[in-house]
């Protein structure tokens, strides 16, 4: 029987090439001369599976994929042919001497992009760059292929927890230092690289199957995978020149969750300050609304989205204290299991059996990981 779909892919009604992918497919010759291979189904001599309509054929799964529903047109997932990795290819098109929105955050990406090597950068890599010799306006640009966060099943130890902050923050404060305000610090921005969540490989179109879409993939720990996290820069993202004075103040709107200032309509606000706002709220929104034994976040929260942006600490404040916070856990401590609260997006609250249960099990599991770790072998959680 067909397994169920998540929410998040949408599905073709029927296998035809729609005129997006048609797009694509004709320029499958030109991106494999530049090393690149789309999915078979976007290649040059594709034909429709014919099956008696009764025998399930996972390969017309893969033909009935189109695309992620959180993908822009105008980008497309392929394979690297030099290393067989999965890569994101973006086409770009300048208007003459004004810059779009898209073309300024590919820029400022660009910008960041160059200083790679640098532990603290995480945004997102470029790693290719070439133009369309179809169309002189349009270019193509080449960024590792990144998955959004998946709430429900991603984060499972407080572990993960401080390592998600610490790498947003450090992000934040690396951005910041380089004049790049993100205006736009959501859950929709950040992304992950899972390719050391999934050793086996994933399909671009639903991470939890195989690359052959044929089964389902095996998914390590975030903790033992050491999950690395980006933050993507979108219309809204700003470079602001260094300057000797105060921060210069910037106009208009940010995100659509709004800091206050930007709410009361301010002529001016200062843009790193609202980036200080809109993390502390993805700490709320992502971790505390969902899970109970998450004390530990609530003074970084109160701190980070207080009404006046003067008493907002700045993005390299936060991290040195919740450097030092991370540091007070123990390995024990940050092996513990995350416990959720009552959602309407997750399951029902934990019932006291059912946490006695849950704890005991997790128990063993924390000292057979801790035992790994006294054993010698590296294990990424344990730090």
């Amino acid at each position: 029987m067909p397994r169920s779909q998540p929410q998040h892919y949408r599905r073709e009604k029927s296998p035809k090439l729609n005129h997006l992918e048609v797009l694509w497919r004709d320029r499958q010759p030109f991106l494999g001369f530049r090393g690149y291979n789309l999915r078979p189904r976007l290649r040059p001599g594709w034909r429709r599976s014919r099956t008696n309509g009764v025998t399930y054929d996972p390969r017309i799964e893969e033909e009935r994929a189109v695309t992620r529903s959180d993908v822009p047109f105008d980008c497309i997932d392929a394979t690297r042919i030099s290393d067989g990795k999965l890569v994101y290819i973006k086409r770009l098109v300048r208007h003459g001497l004004a810059m779009s929105p898209n073309l300024r955050s590919a820029t400022i990406e660009f910008y960041l992009g160059q200083l790679a090597s640098h532990p603290l950068n995480h945004s997102v890599p470029i790693l290719d760059m070439f133009e369309d010799p179809h169309d002189p306006a349009a270019f193509y640009v080449v960024t590792p292929h990144l998955l959004p966060v998946d709430l429900k099943h991603h984060f499972k130890y407080i572990g993960e927890i401080l390592d998600f902050g610490e790498q947003i923050l450090a992000g934040l404060v690396f951005d910041h230092y380089h004049g790049v305000a993100h205006l736009d610090c959501t859950r929709r921005s950040v992304m992950m690289n899972a390719s050391t969540l999934y050793p086996q490989g994933y399909h671009p179109i639903d991470p939890t199957m195989t690359p052959d879409f044929r089964a389902h993939t095996k998914r390590r720990s975030c903790l033992s995978a050491g999950v690395r996290y980006h933050l993507v820069c979108t219309h809204h993202t700003l470079h602001i020149p260094h300057t000797t004075g105060p921060t210069p103040l910037v106009e208009g709107h940010c995100c659509t969750d709004c800091p206050p200032e930007v709410c009361r309509r301010e002529p001016a606000y200062d843009p790193f300050k609202a980036d200080v706002y809109n993390t502390g709220q993805i700490f709320r929104l992502l971790f505390q609304q969902h899970y109970c034994n998450l004390e530990f976040l609530e003074p970084f929260i109160d701190s980070m989205t207080r009404q006046n942006p003067a008493e907002r600490p700045t993005a390299r404040q936060v991290l040195q204290e919740w450097r030092a916070m991370r540091c007070t856990f123990s390995a024990f401590e940050r092996h513990w299991r995350l416990r959720r609260r009552r959602s309407n997006d997750f399951n029902e609250a934990e019932s006291r059996c059912h946490r006695f249960f849950k704890d005991c099990v997790h128990f063993t599991q924390v000292l057979r990981h801790l035992a790994k770790w006294m054993a010698g072998k590296r294990y990424r959680g344990s730090r």
